[in-house]
């Protein structure tokens, strides 16, 4: 089995909602181009969410990033971001959600629910955080197994 990063974000009720992702074994030959990988996905992430990135888990590495409580009232967890991907070789389906999403940053199609994957004609960061996703992650029990992005939708209480 490969490695698995966790993240643990913070909304604006000082509530945590967390999200993980299974990815290539680190080793010693790949450690510094994983982890680099690991720093695209919580850049990506960072703009892409009110929440507070709060904590990142990087297999036995923990890292608290911050416990600050975002300045947004619109920080909450409840409201998510469901990211639905497969595997390029075995076509199995995964999913992980993530809260607080800055929907002042991302591009809703006109559905109001579902968000553009690319819009690097506009902000640009959904298609880095797509980026970071499909660089970094794989099916858990397949190493060589890679993600692909297939959608992103805003879901959750209160939409």
């Amino acid at each position: 089995m490969g490695s698995k990063v966790t993240y643990t974000l913070l909304d604006v009720a000082d509530k945590r909602t967390t999200f993980e992702l299974f990815g290539a074994p680190i080793t010693g030959a790949n450690y510094d181009a994983q982890i680099a990988l690991v720093s695209g996905i919580r850049a990506a992430l960072d703009a892409i969410t009110l929440a507070t990135v709060a904590k990142e888990d990087i297999l036995s590495k923990t890292t608290d990033i911050s416990s600050a409580i975002p300045g947004s009232p619109y920080a909450k967890r409840q409201l998510k971001v469901l990211v639905r991907c497969h595997g390029t070789t075995s076509g199995e389906k995964f999913h992980f959600t993530f809260g607080a999403p800055d929907l002042g940053a991302l591009t809703l199609e006109s559905n109001g629910e579902n968000i553009q994957l690319d819009d690097s004609g506009g902000s640009g960061v959904m298609d880095d955080f797509v980026q970071a996703i499909q660089s970094y992650g794989m099916n858990p029990e397949d190493d060589t197994d890679v993600l692909v992005v297939d959608e992103a939708i805003l879901v959750g209480r209160n939409i």
